[in-house]
């Protein structure tokens, strides 16, 4: 009786949350047809496919079998509440940051192995270097510069405010900040030196890992993310994600190239950035479907009041 009481149960929040989404996603078609709803709050696709996925009927018949375990996986993906969705991916992302620090502290740094592969790319660049490339990539890879970073989210931010897009501009400012800060103490943390008499230019801070990276990563990252919903056909996703990930790509590249980093500092930058583009994410699709929410409460308020009134 008290397992059937819970599969009754699990079934019952499965289908409010469907219903909810659904009424939420045919609100926002109905207002703007013309316009796909994704561009109305786009971070609800993520809610979109959970919804659908936990509406299978083998999902379903999962959750009559093993009620408390499905209700517990449930709770942990729901994204009506900051304790299921949103505090899940920060916790992963927590446990994957202190992971990546214990594994390249053992694997990077102090791997004899990995160090001579840093060695071999290093130098293998440095003897096929020229001047004209040096000097191109030098230039180039200043987008990546604590100053470039800082212009290009100064003028993405002010495009977000002239499009009053909110919770893009929570996302960005929140990837750009916590990578910065991870990035500078995981520099403090490992004292990694920077590659020796093969520079192009002299680089005053510690190696590990790439700034530059890091930066490109979290920035571009989560620009990318914002475009390819943005787009409105396959071919638009198609041509920003080609172009977002040949930049960050060569930001790292560059770095290499020039002798100012080894290849693990990049690799070890490029997964902090998407850390936090992954953060970003998860908290901005949180705020949107709240927000989603009490709109649609706001909504069925109004609708019951001008019902009211007009039997009156």
């Amino acid at each position: 009786m008290g397992d059937q009481f819970h599969a009754y149960h699990v079934k019952h929040e499965i289908d409010k949350g469907v219903h909810a989404l659904n009424v939420i996603f045919l609100r926002m078609i109905n207002k703007k047809k013309d316009k796909p709803y994704l561009l109305e709050i786009p971070m609800l696709y993520l809610a979109a496919k959970l919804s659908a996925f936990f509406s299978l009927p083998w999902v379903q018949r999962f959750g009559n079998k093993y009620p408390r375990v499905f209700r517990f996986v449930i709770r942990r993906f729901d994204m009506q509440d900051f304790l299921g969705l949103p505090l899940t991916l920060l916790l992963l992302i927590i446990f994957a940051n202190f992971s990546l620090l214990n594994e390249l502290a053992e694997n990077v740094v102090n791997s004899e192995s990995m160090k001579a592969v840093d060695r071999t790319v290093t130098l293998w660049l440095y003897n096929r270097r020229t001047p004209l490339i040096s000097q191109a990539f030098y230039y180039f890879t200043q987008l990546g510069s604590q100053y470039g970073v800082v212009a290009i989210t100064l003028l993405s931010s002010l495009l977000l405010l002239i499009r009053h897009k909110g919770f893009y501009l929570i996302a960005l400012i929140l990837s750009v900040l916590g990578s910065s800060c991870s990035m500078y103490l995981l520099k403090l943390y490992f004292h990694r030196e920077r590659p020796l008499k093969v520079y192009y230019v002299p680089e005053a801070s510690f190696s590990f890992p790439s700034g530059h990276a890091t930066g490109a990563m979290a920035l571009e990252g989560i620009i990318l993310y914002f475009l390819m919903i943005e787009s409105r056909s396959k071919q638009q996703k198609n041509n920003w994600l080609i172009a977002g990930v040949t930049y960050i790509l060569a930001i790292g590249f560059s770095r290499i190239y020039l002798g100012v980093h080894f290849l693990t500092d990049v690799l070890g930058g490029y997964l902090v950035g998407f850390l936090w583009v992954l953060v970003s994410i998860g908290i901005m699709e949180f705020l949107a479907l709240r927000k989603a929410k009490e709109n649609s409460r706001l909504e069925r308020e109004q609708t019951s009041i001008t019902t009211y009134s007009g039997k009156r």
